[in-house]
């Protein structure tokens, strides 16, 4: 009985041992299960160890896709897809619902900042399409299947746009602490958005317990404050409001000026004459066909396959322009062109004059607000954030949303930033760059191509199949290998360049022969034999001179000087005609240059000038001004300040390609004209019998062709001010480049369009201390460098430059004076001007304008210079120099 009994003892101990073993095991299972759980939610909202955020979600863990619900409501018919890149709204015009819990728990406001951060990227571009987050109040009741558009939220934040209009909304859900009621508080003037280029762009927002804010997009602060100020309406309720008792007393009067009851129409006003009337001048071209119809019946047009005679009549074919008037002048009747009517005054109105009982605008008196209340702590009254929802319309497809963050740690933002966001963003940037080196690539090549294939039905007809065939494979040669084809056109130019020097040296070595020989022969003096000594003092005198003038200051003393009757600039230049290759080679890169300038969105246009009495008198021949005019890409409210731009001489515009590029690219949102000046010395405004420089040959008519595209108000009345600027207009810019700068100049010299203009910018100018004989003497010194040569023996010796350069009385006129800009400065208060100079300027002695420069007493933001360490013309093309130049206009533009 007692082995029973201790067998039973012993039995019932090992029951009771095995049992509770049985419980600590479950216990601990439940334990470590409990801390997987815990461990796999911290993952999916806190990945990557971001230790004390609220909610961070990168989507790369299946955890990740199970945490986020889409709605269940009828509205939302579009898929959000859960990838590993984020959130992705694949299709466009759809609405998207989806959300997910805070498994922090709720972020309240008002005790610490409060971080909301995400990135989102419209890979197919942003059109018209949300993409903010709303980061929605805590409600214990919510749930994520039953979000719709009116789930209240504490903070709405993100991009959104529709059309040109985009901007970064924050919102903040404030309770009134009157009312009761919630009340949206809008950011007032929200940072535009750069969604456009199709990458992922990191938007921040951050809310401090101190009453202020922060927006940052791509880690960049671009708006800042407080939310008693950035915000509408107001976080408070004014203090004083408006008395709804008063009102406005009946003698009252508000308006500041009426129409002058005595003034009468002028007799020789007339208000029926047109706008516009046919030029007397114009001819009809000797090619134009008046008896060959504008249309003709399409050959290529066939009759429908669905067309039924009984039900729909005889079938006719369409008409189309007729392709043989584009061959000829045109075709037609023939009726002249239309011009400004010099007689049109449109519709008498009776001018204003001040009132005298004027009084003022009228307001309501103020009172005490009953409703005031003050609220140091506002934030307090925004609900704490439960729940982060995607709710949008997207019109975009290809929206991907990613990188979620809540925290309420800034350093937070800086390690998701530079962890997740910045690799992305560097990937995404260097494959941009490679398709856009891709697409431009094949731009050029298909320029090219299309190029070289107008000469293929030439060759064929006329060319032997040999030939033909050698040509073929050339070109495919050439295309496939672009660097070589650059080689042969840059070969072109350099060739026409030798056979000019060829041409110049040997024609000047020739002269200098004879007049040797014939000096030796008669026993003349040579220039061996005279004072050279004396000479050289002169010059010093004469350098030491100006010098001294300049560091004075009177310059209105060296403008009399210069100025006195038969003053000689250049002195004589010798003539040179260039080969006849010369020419035909500067008019095909002129009609090269052309084709590549209207790929850049210029067109060309002309304007009559009309300067016919002048022809009689020797000038020019009238006819009318050529410019390139590119419209900017914004309806005109959006654009920035139009630029009008003067090239220098030489082969004129051909040479400005790449500035032009450079212009377009900086400023898409300004409209372009690119003036080009009559010939290749500009001869036009050089006439003697002229008593102004360019007054009527340049000057009238590009005013009118800048009226025309709305660069300027239709006249100089008050009512098409207040029109030209309702409508957006913006002052435009001048900008000139070397001679370029002098019709600058002349713009400036007419009142009515300097009192216009918003800013000028001169390039490599010519046009201050133009008169100094210093410039003579670096045309005519040695050539030390191939571009001197270029310039001093070949540019300058061509008989239309020369003709300028040999002028003894046009040049001082064209020069700009200190006491020029500050009575333009007197007449228009907003302009402002930009220089830029070359260290190593061929023309003109840099050093010298730069301290007459340094002279000029006016503010810092209304005129500036700088020196760049390059030769006359180098800032045009070289693309380093080009920033400056861009900078430059970026000081007198108007945004």
């Amino acid at each position: 009985q007692q082995q029973q009994q201790q067998q039973q003892q012993t039995s019932i101990i090992i029951n009771e041992f095995c049992l509770r073993m049985k419980f600590m095991t479950f216990s601990f299972l439940v334990v470590l299960a409990s801390l997987c759980l815990v461990s796999s939610s911290s993952l999916v909202s806190c990945a990557d160890g971001l230790e004390g955020a609220k909610l961070f979600d990168t989507f790369e863990s299946s955890a990740s896709s199970s945490s986020w619900i889409s709605s269940k409501d009828g509205m939302y018919n579009g898929k959000v897809e859960h990838e590993e890149e984020g959130l992705v709204l694949r299709w466009e015009a759809r609405r998207y619902g989806i959300s997910k819990r805070v498994e922090g728990g709720p972020v309240g406001f008002g005790e610490d900042a409060v971080v909301l951060q995400y990135d989102v990227k419209f890979s197919k571009g942003h059109g018209c399409s949300g993409g903010y987050l709303k980061f929605l109040s805590e409600d214990p009741e919510f749930k994520e299947e039953d979000l719709t558009d009116k789930t209240g939220y504490s903070v709405m934040f993100g991009p959104d746009k529709c059309g040109d209009s985009g901007k970064v909304h924050l919102i903040i859900r404030y309770k009134d602490r009157n009312t009761g009621e919630f009340e949206e508080k809008h950011l007032k003037n929200p940072p535009g958005i750069p969604t456009a280029d199709g990458g992922s762009h990191v938007f921040t927002a951050v809310i401090l317990p101190d009453n202020t804010y922060k927006v940052l997009i791509d880690d960049v602060v671009e708006q800042e404050g407080s939310l008693f100020e950035d915000f509408e309406p107001s976080f408070l309720p004014p203090k004083m409001i408006d008395d709804a008792t008063d009102s406005k007393p009946e003698d009252w009067v508000d308006e500041p000026q009426f129409p002058d009851p005595d003034a009468t129409k002028p007799d020789d006003w007339d208000e029926d004459a047109p706008a516009k009337i046919p030029d007397a001048d114009a001819t009809k071209p000797a090619d134009w066909d008046e008896d060959m119809p504008l249309e003709v019946t399409d050959p290529e047009a066939e009759v429908p396959e669905d067309w039924d005679e009984d039900e729909d009549g005889d079938w006719e074919a369409p008409t189309i322009p007729n392709p043989a008037c584009k061959k000829i002048s045109g075709c037609g009747p023939w009726t002249p062109p239309l011009i400004p009517n010099p007689d049109y005054k449109g519709k008498w109105m009776r001018p204003y004059i001040d009132n005298p009982d004027y009084k003022g605008p009228w307001a309501p008196r103020q009172i005490d607000n009953p409703d005031y209340y003050e609220d140091d702590t506002p934030l307090k009254s925004v609900a704490p954030i439960g729940a982060v929802a995607l709710e949008i319309w997207a019109m975009d497809g290809g929206i991907i949303f990613d990188n979620i963050l809540i925290s309420t740690n800034e350093e937070h933002s800086k390690e998701v930033i530079e962890t997740y966001w910045k690799p992305k963003n560097e990937a995404e940037k260097a494959e941009r760059a490679k398709m856009a080196t891709e697409a431009n690539k094949h731009q050029h090549l298909a320029f090219w191509r299309g190029l070289l294939e107008t000469v293929d039905p030439f060759l064929i007809e006329h060319l032997p199949p040999n030939v033909v065939d050698m040509w073929m494979a050339a070109k495919e040669f050439l295309l496939n290998n672009l660097v070589y084809l650059y080689a042969v056109i840059g070969l072109i130019p350099t060739l026409l360049v030798i056979s000019c020097f060829i041409a110049c040296t040997r024609e000047k070595s020739s002269a200098s022969d004879d007049v040797a020989a014939r000096k030796k022969k008669t026993d003349e003096p040579t220039a061996d034999d005279e004072d050279e000594t004396g000479v050289e003092e002169i010059e010093e005198e004469e350098e030491e001179e100006e010098e001294e003038k300049i560091s004075g200051g009177k310059s209105r003393g060296m403008r009399l000087e210069v100025l006195k009757p038969g003053f000689n600039i250049c002195g004589d230049f010798d003539t040179v005609h260039y080969p006849f290759s010369v020419y035909m080679g500067i008019y095909v890169f002129k009609k090269v240059a052309g084709m590549l300038i209207r790929n850049l969105g210029f067109e060309q246009h002309s304007w009559p000038t009309h300067q016919g009495r002048d022809a009689e008198e020797g000038g020019s021949d009238g006819g009318a001004f050529t410019y390139w005019y590119r419209e900017a890409a914004k309806e005109p409210r959006r654009r920035t300040s139009p630029i009008v731009f003067f090239h220098g001489i030489g082969t004129g515009i051909s040479s400005y390609g790449v500035l032009l590029k450079a212009l377009s690219s900086a400023y898409p949102d300004s409209s372009i004209m690119v003036v080009e000046l009559p010939l290749v010395a500009m001869e036009r405004p050089w006439v003697e019998t002229r008593t102004a420089t360019a007054g009527e040959g340049l000057c009238a008519p590009l005013a009118a062709a800048m009226r025309e595209r709305g660069f300027l108000p239709r006249s100089d009345a008050a009512e098409d001010w207040e029109a030209w600027r309702a409508r957006g207009g913006k002052r435009p810019v001048l900008m000139g480049h070397s001679f370029g700068c002098f019709a600058c100049r002349w713009l400036l010299n007419e009142a009515p369009l300097a009192k216009a203009l918003g800013g000028c910018v001169f390039l490599d100018p010519m046009v201050f201390l133009t008169p100094f004989p210093d410039i003579s003497k670096r045309l005519q010194g040695p050539c030390e460098t191939f571009y001197q040569f270029l310039v001093r023996r070949c540019i300058m010796r061509e008989p239309s430059v020369a003709f300028a350069l040999n002028r003894k009385s046009r040049w001082p006129k064209c020069c700009l004076w200190e006491e020029d800009l500050r009575e333009i400065r007197r007449a228009n208060p907003s302009i402002k001007f930009s220089v830029a100079l070359s260290r190593r300027d061929c023309f003109f002695d840099t050093a010298l304008v730069s301290a007459y420069l340094a002279t000029f007493d006016f503010p810092a933001e209304c005129f500036s210079q700088a020196t760049y360490d390059c030769t006359h013309g180098e800032m045009i093309f070289n693309p380093n120099l080009l920033v400056g130049v861009v900078k430059h206009l970026n000081t007198v533009i108007t945004p």
